[in-house]
């Protein structure tokens, strides 16, 4: 999917397209998450080399796709990676020797059955979900090795997507997962936060300083009240409503219901803070 999206967007000249493309998907996706991933199979010698097979073909991709705007590194790096692992062909690759240089290697062209929808949403979910987490052990500073329980509260459907990811998240996140589904609940002393239609609840039970958390979901709140009214104004716009196509105004009106179903669950989780405020 990155590659189509990247390809697409160099074809039309969108280069701040495929640099954001290529920069989400390699810092958020590549090394944030599948280097993290890749670990405990990296150290099991059953799948290590299988392991080091993915990790190495996403690294080709990522330089051969960045090559356009970002030439002097990636070549510096494709010679140190043909230092290293000179004799790899990726699919697209014709017959004969790994290219002398990254500019005249091929474009990547994976098969059109590479493309899996529902695995990416799941991964999109679990990393948004992770994510939210990491966001509320920072702003609690609570230490990297410290375990804390977590809830998800989530629509079954999303619930049932993120079942395969329970270890994952509990690794990645340093957690330990209490519940995830629609009834699930967080407790008194949790601290919340939305990602991807869930809410995640963080039980920061002596960790939590309620005072700043009250403070941080005001300024939250206050944001979002401030976006929902900007939504509003430019949907009762005449000439937005007129000129736009139905797509865009669709797209507006979804995310205006998203901001408000955000707003609603901080409005909740404030309402819960106070009442438990010394």
């Amino acid at each position: 999917s990155v590659v189509r999206e990247t390809t697409a967007a160099l074809d039309e000249y969108r280069y701040a397209e495929v640099a954001r493309v290529l920069y989400a998907f390699a810092w958020d996706e590549f090394c944030s998450a599948y280097l993290e991933l890749c670990k405990a199979r990296l150290a099991d010698p059953a799948h290590r080399d299988r392991a080091r097979g993915m990790l190495v073909l996403g690294l080709d991709t990522i330089l051969r796709l960045l090559h356009p705007i970002m030439p002097f590194v990636t070549e510096e790096i494709w010679q140190h990676l043909r230092a290293a692992a000179g004799g790899r062909r990726m699919p697209w690759d014709p017959p004969g020797p790994l290219p002398a240089s990254i500019m005249v290697a091929a474009w990547p062209a994976p098969p059109a059955a590479w493309v899996d929808p529902a695995t990416e949403a799941r991964f999109g979910t679990f990393l948004a979900v992770v994510g939210a987490i990491r966001e509320i052990r920072a702003r609690q500073n609570v230490p990297p090795k410290t375990r804390v329980g977590v809830t998800i509260r989530a629509p079954r459907d999303t619930a049932a997507l993120l079942e395969p990811m329970h270890a994952a998240i509990a690794s990645m996140a340093v957690a330990d997962l209490a519940a995830v589904g629609p009834a699930a609940a967080g407790p008194p002393s949790a601290a919340t936060a939305t990602a991807a239609g869930c809410e995640v609840f963080v039980d920061l039970a002596g960790l939590v300083d309620v005072a700043a958390e009250i403070a941080r979901l005001e300024r939250e709140n206050d944001k979002t009240a401030g976006f929902i009214d900007a939504k509003k104004k430019k949907l009762a716009d005449e000439k937005f409503a007129a000129r736009a196509p139905e797509a865009v105004v669709a797209k507006e009106r979804a995310q205006l219901a998203d901001l408000e179903a955000k707003l609603a669950a901080g409005a909740a989780a404030l309402a819960d803070l106070r009442s438990r405020r010394p």
